[in-house]
């Protein structure tokens, strides 16, 4: 995507979006566009660097203000006339550009490509702007399992279990078609994940759309610092699902289980507790163990380093998933 900087203006956006570190891009064919970034300073980088290829750009359009109507100002005020006490109402005026749009020359999208990649090459990285008090971990969102129970002093995150209990608190919630599988609005998901974050538990049973509530757990899962299944882990969950007989592969998967930490294992246990459950409604949901573990599978489990053959892997994380749900009693048994 290509687009004529000439005449344009960048700004700070806090009225068009919830989100935070929103910056607007606004250009001379009034197309707006909004751009987000990871913190506040990245946005203002962005915005004063944009902000400088902008004035470097020779003026290609002539803009013209036409207003729509005679100013009613100038009306009021002609000579010879007693003015009006009544002040007039200017009326809005619209930005007409004369002429075409021209598109940039090679020199100058290379201009702009090169002040791009100065710009990603000096900028910070993640572990720099924690130490600066830049970046912040979130409260429950995106942060260290083992972190979060240890603050709460609980084995399992309390939104995880406050989550499912929302969901499990009514039946049409376990009976909703596609429940996991369909997604719920991004913006009320959002919502909920920010008032989380302020330690308000109870907006999980004010939410109506089950699907909005699944989509917030899906969120919680996806953007933990280190999957629920550990990425050391990951090699060997996938192998188990390549032994040739039932018992080899529970015996295998109980021994992973009992590597995982207290926090993982407890919470595992629950989610995979409540994803059976919701299994048992599949007549009504047409949500199956299968199902379930398609959803779960890239969500709950991930490699430290990008696979060679993705495909492969991915179907193998369901195979896992799909393996400790069906197994659930044999798999996570008290010895």
């Amino acid at each position: 995507m290509e687009i004529e900087l000439s005449g344009s203006t960048v700004d700070w956006s806090v009225d068009k979006t919830s989100r935070k570190h929103v910056f607007q891009l606004n250009t001379s064919t009034d197309l707006q566009i909004l751009f987000q970034a990871d913190d506040p300073e990245s946005t203002r980088i962005w915005i004063e660097d944009i902000q400088d290829v902008i004035k470097r750009q020779p003026v290609r359009e002539l803009l013209r203000l036409r207003s729509t109507s005679p100013d009613p100002y100038m009306e009021n005020s002609v000579v010879g006339e007693k003015k009006s006490s009544r002040l007039g109402r200017a009326k809005s005026t619209k930005l007409k550009i004369s002429g075409s749009v021209e598109t940039l020359t090679s020199e100058e999208k290379n201009k702009i490509r090169a002040q791009l990649k100065k710009f990603f090459n000096r900028r910070p990285g993640r572990e720099s702007l924690v130490k600066k008090g830049i970046y912040k971990d979130e409260a429950v969102f995106g942060c260290l399992l083992e972190k979060l129970c240890s603050r709460e002093m609980k084995s399992v995150p309390n939104f995880v279990k406050e989550c499912i209990a929302a969901i499990e608190g009514k039946d049409e919630n376990m009976k909703t078609d596609g429940i996991y599988r369909a997604s719920g609005n991004l913006s009320q998901v959002q919502k909920i994940r920010f008032q989380v974050d302020q330690n308000n538990l109870t907006c999980l049973y004010h939410e109506d759309d089950v699907h909005v509530l699944a989509g917030a757990l899906k969120l919680f899962f996806r953007e933990m610092r280190e999957p629920l299944i550990p990425s050391d882990l990951f090699a060997e969950a996938l192998g188990a699902t390549n032994l040739h007989t039932k018992k080899e592969q529970i015996v295998k998967f109980r021994e992973i289980m009992g590597k995982l930490g207290k926090p993982n294992r407890a919470t595992l246990h629950l989610l995979l507790k409540h994803l059976l459950r919701v299994s048992e409604f599949s007549e009504y949901n047409r949500m199956l163990i299968p199902n379930l573990a398609i959803v779960f599978g890239p969500t709950l489990m991930w490699p430290a380093h990008e696979s060679t053959n993705m495909a492969l892997d991915l179907m193998r994380q369901n195979f896992v998933i799909e393996a400790l749900l069906l197994d659930f009693d044999l798999i996570f048994e008290k010895r």
